[in-house]
């Protein structure tokens, strides 16, 4: 852990222990001054044992905003805060990370070499190191065409399984829950079981425009049994700027708009006897 990741933890978890501290948790809450600015240079010099440092403080008390930033020797962001948002960034061999903070969390993003996202992690934002409970994990894997991802949502008590494009579109994203388990008993309490919730899909053209998006629900009390699915689906004509459009309930086809050019459009609602009704717009006006 670096000093300025350290740092995030001093001024989260801890109470104002001595001056220095002091010094530097003011520069963080903005409460701090131009006349301060050289005073807290030389303090963090000395705490860093370096004469390398490159501090800048700009303020604007009529607009109730103030930038904080620290670089090191060649000239690169470790440090940065903007009102109530606080960003740190360290090296550690051949990756880095970068530690971010407002008022309600603190999360930290690992990258790669190649400066890809690898781990995430996101705590609440508490007066203590035993309120401050991780709230959210991700990992990221990259193999050939495709990026693979596992989310455990800690707070909601959801997982997810996601399948990105290697432009980082979503392919396939699986979502499951907690549920209590029912042969659980206050005399012989089990763990919860997790079952399927959702599932997703979506498809690209080459572009990288959205083609279609499916959505699947299942019944969390019945693994695998199938309640539910939705299908919006998208073409492109050329004849506006906007995509022709199919809504799918269930395999059949409920909604649809298509286009003869940006302004002049048919809308059309299907019902379950096959029957249908269309609504004009000419100019984006309502015709019928």
């Amino acid at each position: 852990m670096s000093f300025f990741e350290a740092l995030f933890f001093l001024y989260l978890l801890f109470p104002v222990i001595n001056e220095k501290q002091f010094l530097i948790s003011n520069a963080m809450k903005g409460n701090i001054t131009l006349e301060k600015t050289e005073e807290l240079k030389t303090t963090l010099e000395k705490f860093l044992n370096s004469d390398e440092i490159d501090f800048g403080l700009y303020e604007e008390p009529k607009k109730n905003h103030s930038e904080f930033y620290l670089k090191n020797s060649f000239g690169k962001l470790v440090f940065f805060k903007f009102d109530k948002e606080l960003l740190s960034v360290s090296n550690e061999l051949e990756n880095f990370s970068c530690t971010s903070v407002n008022e309600e969390q603190f999360s930290m993003v690992k990258y790669n070499a190649d400066y890809k996202p690898v781990e995430k992690i996101v705590w609440e934002n508490k007066n203590t190191v035993a309120d401050s409970k991780i709230i959210l994990k991700e990992n990221w894997k990259y193999s050939g065409e495709y990026i693979f991802s596992t989310k455990e949502d800690l707070k909601n008590k959801k997982n997810y399984e996601i399948r990105y494009s290697k432009d980082f579109l979503p392919l396939y994203v699986v979502e499951y829950c907690y549920i209590q388990n029912p042969e659980s008993t206050e005399e012989n309490p089990l763990p919860e079981i997790k079952t399927l919730v959702k599932k997703n899909f979506f498809s690209y053209d080459k572009q990288n425009r959205i083609l279609s998006d499916e959505e699947i629900f299942y019944d969390k009390k019945k693994e695998g049994k199938e309640i539910y699915r939705k299908k919006n689906v998208y073409s492109y004509t050329g004849k506006s700027e906007n995509a022709d459009f199919e809504f799918y309930e269930n395999g059949n086809l409920r909604f649809s708009i298509n286009y003869e050019n940006d302004d002049d459009f048919v809308e059309t609602v299907y019902f379950p006897d096959g029957k249908f009704m269309e609504t004009k717009f000419i100019n984006g006006e309502k015709v019928n």
